[in-house]
């Protein structure tokens, strides 16, 4: 067992350089808790795939998961202090595997972030109107210049402290986050069993964006970015494909618990 105190902001890029670091050593993270990451050492973590990725808290079922049939090796979830978000930290084993491979957990990290900024922006405001209204009370009752001075420099230095935060929030969510159009709908994993021939998904497309993978041994591998249900994505693609709902499987992230084996 390794134990590393490190400052990080959950779930960015630079996190996630240093636990491939530590993933290519053969640690596997275990922990999270006032910035000690603990790992665990495992010499069959290097070959696996990393996935770093945001969820809202109330869409998991159970917590950190390490169970045989599973296709991740672990999954560790770390609650988001003073947010309704977690980050999943997960170990896939079959790195070519498409269903499980869920990097498309962008919108709720941009939800995540934009509410960081808000809290920043709140900060902000808060501490103008605090140190406007003691520099009025001070001018008021007739306090040294000397004393006048006081909120205006306590806000000037908030503003600087809070100004990076900012900063590097704005550029996270620039080079990482999706577009807005791109938030408004939720990402899909769809597999079709289909051995005689590829599905026609043209007569699909009124579920929305599909984006073919692969296909392996019979079963084709779908990414759908879609506004319905997954009930209603399942119902729909058995019904115009012709094949019965055992063949159609759609998985989204907030099947992560708990986990069930395709085919």
């Amino acid at each position: 067992m390794k134990k590393q105190l490190k400052l990080y902001f959950k779930g960015s890029p630079s996190e996630i350089r240093y636990l491939e670091e530590q993933q290519k050593d053969g640690y596997m993270l275990t922990n999270i808790k006032n910035g000690i990451y603990t790992f665990e050492e495992n010499s069959t973590v290097s070959d696996t795939k990393l996935q770093v990725t945001f969820v809202r808290s109330e869409d998991l079922k159970e917590p950190n998961t390490k169970v045989e049939k599973s296709p991740f090796l672990s999954v560790l979830a770390k609650q988001l202090n003073y947010s309704k978000y977690t980050v999943l930290y997960s170990y896939l084993k079959e790195k070519d595997n498409p269903i499980y491979n869920l990097a498309d957990t962008k919108a709720a990290e941009h939800e995540y972030l934009s509410f960081f900024k808000r809290i920043i922006f709140s900060l902000a405001v808060l501490t103008m109107f605090v140190c406007v209204a003691f520099w009025s009370y001070f001018t008021a009752i007739g306090k040294p210049s000397s004393t006048l001075l006081m909120p205006m420099q306590i806000m000037i230095s908030i503003f600087i402290i809070l100004s990076p935060f900012n900063i590097l929030i704005n550029r996270r969510i620039r080079k990482n986050c999706p577009k807005i159009e791109d938030e408004l709908y939720l990402s899909y994993s769809v597999s079709v069993k289909s051995p005689e021939s590829q599905p026609d998904i043209d007569s699909l497309k009124f579920l929305g964006a599909w984006r073919y993978q692969t296909d392996k041994e019979g079963k084709y591998y779908y990414n759908l970015f879609s506004k319905e249900p997954k009930d209603v994505i399942l119902k729909n693609v058995s019904a115009k494909l012709h094949l019965p709902e055992e063949d159609v499987y759609v998985y989204s992230r907030f099947d992560l618990f708990p986990i069930t084996m395709h085919f």
